[in-house]
């Protein structure tokens, strides 16, 4: 794996309270990036229960998430998700969701600890 500049820049919207949406086309690099990310916030202090990665190809979390944002947060607080803290959750490869802006549009509304990470292909 090598350093990519953009790597660089997506550290700085880590903290932003915005959904942070990596869009490109197949095989561009975004799980990488999503999972670079990762390891940053775990490097940085970040605990386990604070971080949450759900990979959309897995038809089990698909299959979770196709029943909206109640069924995600169900989710983290069965992880162990304490939102009085930040949380982050990467959501890889979100284009194949029926709805995604219904699964993400009232988490990120209303839990201002929580920040979304989310990859899609570019047919999103």
């Amino acid at each position: 794996m090598y350093n990519r500049d953009i790597f660089q820049e997506l550290l700085r919207y880590l903290d932003q309270p915005k959904i942070l949406l990596l869009v490109g086309a197949r095989q561009a690099g975004k799980t990488t990036l999503m999972k670079m990310l990762l390891e940053h916030l775990r490097q940085h202090g970040e605990h386990e229960h604070a971080l949450h990665y759900l990979d959309l190809e897995d038809m089990t979390l698909l299959h979770l998430l196709e029943g909206g944002h109640r069924e995600l947060m169900g989710w983290l607080a069965a992880r162990g998700a304490d939102l009085s803290h930040k949380v982050y959750v990467f959501i890889d490869e979100i284009q194949y969701l029926s709805n995604p802006s219904n699964l993400l549009k009232l988490p990120a509304d209303s839990q201002p600890n929580l920040k979304l990470i989310v990859s899609g292909s570019s047919t999103l």
